[in-house]
């Protein structure tokens, strides 16, 4: 009993954010409903493929049944060499939907821990640093991208190599060095390849500065064993993903993903300039309309309102140290990346730097504004927690924030032409969904945080002569804030409300298992034909038949020059 309360104490940290991860999620998600989009299908039924390779006792390296076959060891989002899929595939007996569900927590829960980690890295306080991991792991970026799963894994795994390429170049170590090298291959296992590229830079610009500072100070054996640990991380980066490269590297000449996008797709789906509302009214952003102009997955930034706050108050700050010059400068570029065509800088990313033409998407440069944004904010937050502050500096804070939220809801009301309000929401979330508009979801956002600032501060005049009390309340506040916009969204970019996890375990038990020979011609089975609802693509991974289509981006040149030819309806037709 000792030694498991012993346990307990040396790492509560990682329980209390288990605990928080699991319950934030879980809400809705997690038992009730299942997952919607591209996580339900695309990742799933990959994912479901991998494994049906695994226990047949084969490497996954071909996908017979979409677009009549394709190599899947090449595409880094297969999740064909990713280790997590391997492992989970093994202990659950083969990747089921409620497998999906445990990758999906312990993924956030890998994030959560990666930015705790990271934030004790910048000398926080252990509870400072556990609500910022919170704050981070429930962020407008992993719930407005719940769908898109190698977003996720790669945001999970960002602060790791953050974390370990800081110390490396901190006090250079093979431990450090090995992690690093760790972190990205898990990224590039798993993840999406533009976080890779972007990280790279990043990683690349931190390493220029530190070379410069040894330089100045002509401290040439630093300088030489921090070289000699960058070529490390290179050699343990290669080593780990030879497989994966060498797949990438092999497929290349035979798919038509792996050259340039045009210009006008490296600028499509940017974090758009409307989107600025996430970081105040991340529920404004749910709604699909012409007023966001961007996908509802790309448009979220919310940290909270405190990490938003305290990150503005860092920005007065005069004394700030190197590391947070760089962490800002690295916020304001990536922010400034992910308007897409409203600033020049994606273009110029696009242009002039190498790699930077691969990939779509701007939006997804927000998660490193994030990043650095909550750790900027994070030492202001600590000195609240660890009284470095006078508290009387809070009170015109939380009055410049309530009058900016009454504005905003005042101005909101005045825009919002629409018959519904929060009775509809609460009640008839249907008639809401129909007919509301994005101010109707500015309004009621603005009522909630209304509500938890008004809580906070009864509580605050209530006990505010107990020495511990602000703390606590500032707690609490985190927490219910970041859970209430967190789960709002939810049923919006994450869970279909339709589908139930028992009700696809019962249907898919029902489908072919292993590799049986196909019995349908392939003519017949099409991504159109909808005999596994509520999943509506790749269905054939499933069924055990070879289709002639598919939902995948990773496409071989020869089958889409097929598609043009007039032998393809003839091939179709002919083909058992």
């Amino acid at each position: 009993m000792n030694e498991v309360k012993t346990l307990f104490y040396k790492y509560y940290s990682y329980f209390v954010l288990l605990f928080l991860v699991v319950i934030s999620y879980h809400a809705i998600s997690f038992l009730q409903y299942s997952f919607k989009w591209d996580m339900a299908d695309q990742f799933f039924p990959w994912r479901y493929l991998v494994s049906e390779h695994l226990h047949a006792g084969q490497l996954p390296l071909w996908n017979p049944y979409q677009n009549g076959g394709y190599p899947m060891h090449g595409d880094p989002q297969s999740a064909a060499w990713y280790p997590i899929v391997w492992m989970l595939s093994f202990l659950t007996g083969g990747y089921s939907i409620y497998t999906l569900h445990i990758e999906f927590i312990l993924t956030l829960y890998i994030a959560s821990v990666a930015f705790y980690k990271l934030s004790k890295h910048f000398d926080y306080s252990t509870h400072t640093s556990i609500l910022l991991a919170y704050t981070y792991c429930c962020s407008g970026f992993f719930i407005g991208n719940a769908q898109h799963f190698t977003w996720i894994i790669s945001g999970a795994f960002l602060p790791f190599v953050f974390l370990y390429f800081l110390k490396t170049l901190q006090s250079p170590n093979l431990n450090s060095s090995f992690k690093t090298a760790l972190a990205l291959f898990f990224i590039l296992s798993g993840g999406y390849p533009a976080f890779l590229i972007i990280v790279s830079y990043i990683l690349l610009a931190l390493l220029l500065i530190k070379i410069v500072a040894l330089l100045k100070q002509k401290n040439y054996a630093q300088l030489y064993k921090l070289l000699s640990h960058q070529a490390y991380i290179a050699i343990a980066f290669l080593m780990c993903s030879a497989v994966i490269i060498y797949s990438i590297i092999y497929c290349k000449p035979f798919i038509t993903r792996g050259e340039s996008v045009t210009a006008a797709a490296a600028l499509f789906m940017p974090f758009s300039l409307p989107s600025f509302l996430s970081f105040l009214f991340p529920f404004s952003t749910c709604h699909h309309s012409d007023i966001i102009h961007t996908d509802i997955s790309m448009a979220n930034a919310y940290m909270g309102i405190a990490g938003l706050v305290f990150f503005i108050v860092f920005l007065f700050r005069r004394n700030k140290t190197a590391l947070q010059k760089s962490f800002l400068t690295i916020g304001i570029i990536t922010l400034a990346a992910s308007v897409g065509s409203a600033l020049p800088v994606r273009i110029i990313l696009y242009e002039y730097l190498p790699l930077m033409n691969l990939f779509r998407f701007p939006s997804a440069f927000r998660i490193f504004f994030i990043i650095s944004f909550l750790l900027l904010g994070g030492s202001e937050l600590d000195k609240i927690i660890g009284k470095q502050v006078l508290y009387s500096n809070l009170k015109y804070i939380y009055a410049g924030l309530l009058f900016m939220l009454i504005a905003c809801l005042c101005l909101a009301k005045l825009k919002n032409y629409s018959s519904v309000g929060i009775y509809d929401y609460l009640f008839n979330t249907a008639f809401f969904n129909e007919h509301c508009t994005v101010y109707d979801h500015i309004i009621i956002q603005a009522l909630v945080h209304l509500i938890v600032l008004s809580t906070a501060l009864i509580l605050w005049l209530k006990y505010r002569k107990h020495p511990t009390s602000l703390k606590w309340i500032l707690t609490a506040f985190i927490i219910t804030d970041v859970f209430i916009a967190l789960n709002m969204n939810m049923k919006y970019t994450a869970v279909n409300e339709y589908s139930k996890p028992d009700d696809i375990a019962v249907m898919l038990n029902k489908t072919p298992k292993g590799f049986p020979i196909p019995t349908k011609r392939i003519i017949e089975n099409n991504d159109n034909i909808q005999t596994l609802k509520p999943f509506w693509k790749n269905l054939n991974i499933f069924q055990k038949e070879i289709a002639y289509d598919g939902y995948n981006p990773f496409f071989l040149i020869d089958y889409e020059t097929l598609e043009t030819s007039p032998l393809y309806k003839i091939s179709q037709e002919n083909f058992l």
